[in-house]
Parts: structure tokens; C-alpha cells; sequence
């Protein structure tokens, strides 16, 4: 029960004591800071209640301004839809997500073996390497999947 649903009380008269003028006049403002009290825990609660729904209802853009909350949610977006044609290039076959350009190397004197050994390292062959020369020489886009 709330201080302004309680009556004021009255205390009996006794002929030794204390002023009940002073008594009561005390009493009164004490109830007057008690019920100012209440008023305000009633405030701060229910701005309380409003600050965790607005929370609750928008984590990341409670407290900001309107265009800078725009801006988040559409950066919020742009992030979701990079994450799904990420997921859906993960997700698809291999040959239609494979570089183009792979195949070429494919198709090079690298492939197969031929062109390097195992560890990489380039193997000649005078023969060939005259014949490239003279490709390259001749001005081709594409001598050997080295260059």
C-alpha cells in the first residue's frame, strides 16, 4: 500500500511527551517526501520498462538517430545477401564455379606432368625450348602455361 492510500495518522494526547503540533507537522512532511518518492520510483520505473522494450525491440539501433539507423539496417542487408551467394557458390558444383583460366593451365605443357617435375621445378627440353623461343618470337599470346 502506497503512502497516498494511508490515512494520516493521529496520535492520542498524553500529558507528558512531545509538542504534538511539532509531531504532527513532522509527520505531515515526512508523508509528503514519502509519497514525492514514490512518484518518482513510478517514473523511474516506467521509463525504465520503456528503455528494455525499446531494447528488446531493436538491439542495434536503440539511441541513434534515424539516417544512421537506416544506414545500419542497410549495411545489415548488404552483409545477408554477400552471406547467401557466398553459401550458394559453396554450395554449387565444382565445374561451374571453376576459373576459366584453369583450363588453359590444364591444357599446357604442365599438364600431365610434362613441363616440371614433381616438386615443381621447370624441366627443359632443347627441342621444345627452341621451338617456344621461336613461338615467342613470332609474337604468340600463349607459349607455354609458364609465361
Amino acid at each position: 500500500m502506497s503512502m497516498k492510500e494511508q490515512y494520516t495518522p493521529e496520535f492520542a494526547q498524553a500529558f507528558r511527551g512531545y509538542d504534538r503540533e511539532q509531531v504532527d507537522g513532522y509527520v505531515a512532511w515526512l508523508r509528503d517526501v514519502a509519497i514525492q518518492a514514490e512518484d518518482r520510483v513510478g517514473r523511474a520505473e516506467s521509463a525504465l520498462a520503456q528503455c528494455r522494450r525499446e531494447l528488446a525491440s531493436s538491439p542495434t539501433t536503440a539511441g541513434i538517430s534515424e539516417r544512421l539507423a537506416a544506414m545500419l539496417q542497410l549495411a545489415t542487408e548488404e552483409a545477408a545477401d554477400i552471406r547467401q551467394r557466398a553459401q550458394r557458390d559453396s554450395d554449387a558444383p565444382h565445374d561451374a564455379t571453376a576459373d576459366p583460366r584453369e583450363s588453359e593451365l590444364n591444357n599446357s605443357d604442365r599438364a600431365g606432368g610434362r613441363g616440371s617435375d614433381a616438386n615443381g621445378v621447370p624441366s627443359f627440353d632443347e627441342a621444345e625450348g627452341a621451338q617456344r623461343k621461336r613461338q615467342y618470337e613470332d609474337g604468340a599470346d600463349l607459349v607455354s602455361g609458364i609465361d
